[in-house]
This record gives C-alpha cells, structure tokens and sequence, in this order.
C-alpha cells in the first residue's frame, strides 16, 4: 500500500467541504421548534395515534389468513378466542 494520497478520494473530500449552515438556519429552525403546538398539533397527534392503533389492530386481524392452509386450526382457534372473549364483553 503506498503513502500516496488518492485523488479520487481528495476529490471527493473537497467536494464534500462545504460551509456549514449559518447563523440564520439555526435561528430558524430553533424558533421552529419553540412554537407551541397548539389545537391543531393535539388534533393532528391524536389522529395519528388512532391510525397507528387501527392499523396495528388491522395487521393482527388479517396476519393468521396469511399464513396458509396449514394453519387453519390456529385460525378457527384464534377466532373462538375472539368469540368467547367479544361474548364476555358483552355480559
């Protein structure tokens, strides 16, 4: 391996030299992140979060009819479970 220095990579080390971002980046993003959120940030954030909850209960609802046939017995019991346990919700 020689002490040469690669000119490709000295190249591509002065291309990635670039200032960083100045003064006024930083103020605006500080004063970004300040700002309260408010009504709509609350309103945003909780229907993200019943979107998440819906989609994750929707993965676990269909995730048993992706596994094929051999897997039919776990299936009828997966939806018994269920059964039992919607009908005890319900007393």
């Amino acid at each position: 391996m020689s002490d040469e220095l690669d000119p490709d990579l000295s190249r591509w080390f002065a291309a990635a030299n670039q200032p960083l971002p100045n003064a006024d980046f930083h103020a605006r993003v500080s004063e970004r992140l300040r700002q309260p959120y408010g009504g709509s940030g609350l309103a945003r954030a909780v229907i993200r979060s019943a979107g998440a909850a819906l989609s994750g209960l929707a993965t676990g609802f269909v995730a048993p009819f992706r596994l094929g046939f051999s897997h039919i017995g776990l299936m009828a019991v997966s939806a018994a479970v269920l059964a039992i346990w919607a009908t005890l919700q319900g007393a």
